[in-house]
């Protein structure tokens, strides 16, 4: 009995372990391995409920990147139905895919709602920006560019939503 407690002691620590190896490969790598590693995280029935949502999300971003806007969409709606930490994200990204798409009324819903849910959330508000400029809604435009420069985002994106809006916003009040 002990030997058979002991085996299964040992394989929940073996588990526990590959999953905190999967979830770091999944979010931090990039290619197949880190996609490998990002499915055995949605399919393990050891797996919370944040960390399934936070790996579609970040397998999402990964089909994004290599241009595959319907699976990271796929990816992205999932993933907003277990509603995990930074869920603004998904919509976010998904809201990217969109605009990539050219389906840029669901692209600009997709902001509005990440925006909704992260008040600070720039790159959502620069995007949404850019939509409303390239549609001819100057008004909104810079609207959102000045909020993008007023919000502090934690996300790596900042960067380019403040250096975006600010040249936006700069070209559209010299008009």
């Amino acid at each position: 009995m002990q030997r058979l407690l002991f085996a299964y002691l040992a394989l929940l620590t073996f588990t526990s372990a590959s999953l905190a190896d999967d979830q770091e490969n999944c979010r931090k790598n990039r290619g197949p391995a880190a996609i490998s590693a990002c499915d055995r995280i949605i399919t393990s029935s050891e797996s919370s409920v944040k960390s399934v949502g936070t790996a579609l999300i970040d397998r999402g971003q990964q089909h994004y990147e290599n241009k595959n806007y319907d699976k990271a969409i796929a990816d992205f709606t999932r993933a907003m139905t277990y509603n995990p930490p930074y869920v603004q994200l998904a919509y976010g990204n998904r809201g990217n895919c969109y605009y990539m798409k050219e389906q840029n009324d669901i692209a600009i819903e997709d902001y509005t709602r990440a925006i909704e849910i992260d008040g600070q959330y720039v790159a959502a508000y620069t995007a949404r920006g850019l939509l409303y400029e390239k549609a001819g809604k100057i008004k909104n435009a810079r609207a959102d560019f000045e909020q993008a420069l007023e919000s502090k985002s934690i996300f790596s994106d900042t960067k380019w939503g403040h250096e975006t809006a600010r040249d936006h916003l700069k070209k559209l009040n010299s008009e």
